[in-house]
């Protein structure tokens, strides 16, 4: 839950880095009545700077829990490649959250400046498909990753699953992967999130 302590941390300072510069304002303000109408706005302030910085922990130590598997896989800039995900499914007949994400690997200036397009297959290891589709990922503006699928599915049985992706398009630099499982309790993000 480190991530979750900083990014709470980075909300709640730049919050009270701004309420702490309006009290300063406010101080100097000859006029009672603007001076009390700035401390308003200065309580207002911390009051959201609280109130999202707690959001903000809550969602990601969200995350962090129900995280039943995630990794970000190398890409490549030949078209028809083929990428392997195994997994173990710990909850079955439970619908589970799949993001598919194709980004740059940080720390990078490249931008995602044009369409890919994928071909997901997921099944379990008796071969059963549970997904099977093709999917268009759009560049977000100026951004180092493209717009991700949110994609659902209820596996019939624990155990081993097999994400296979094919690129269909070339030079997608790499996927981002996470799959979710509401029931989880004690999942852990990939490295950096």
């Amino acid at each position: 839950m480190h991530n979750s302590w900083i990014l709470a941390g980075v909300t709640l300072g730049a919050f009270l880095l701004f309420a702490a510069g309006g009290w300063w304002v406010a101080r100097r303000m000859k006029d009672r009545r603007q001076r009390r109408t700035t401390h308003l706005k200065v309580g207002f302030l911390v009051v959201m700077g609280v109130s999202l910085a707690a959001f903000a922990f809550w969602i990601d130590s969200q995350q962090r829990r129900t995280t039943l598997y995630e990794v970000i896989l190398d890409g490549t800039s030949a078209k028809d490649a083929i990428l392997q995900v195994e997994f173990n499914v710990e909850h079955a007949n439970v619908e589970h959250d799949l993001l598919i994400g194709p980004m740059f690997r940080p720390p990078t200036l490249e931008r995602a400046d044009y369409e890919v397009r994928l071909a997901v297959t997921l099944a379990q290891a008796d071969g059963t498909v549970i997904l099977s589709d093709e999917y268009t990922f759009q560049p977000r503006t100026q951004d180092t990753s493209w717009q991700a699928e949110y994609l659902h599915f209820t596996p019939q049985t624990t155990g081993q699953h097999i994400l296979t992706l094919n690129l269909l398009t070339p030079n997608i630099p790499a996927v981002h992967v996470r799959v979710a499982d509401p029931l989880k309790t004690d999942g852990q993000r990939a490295p950096g999130y």
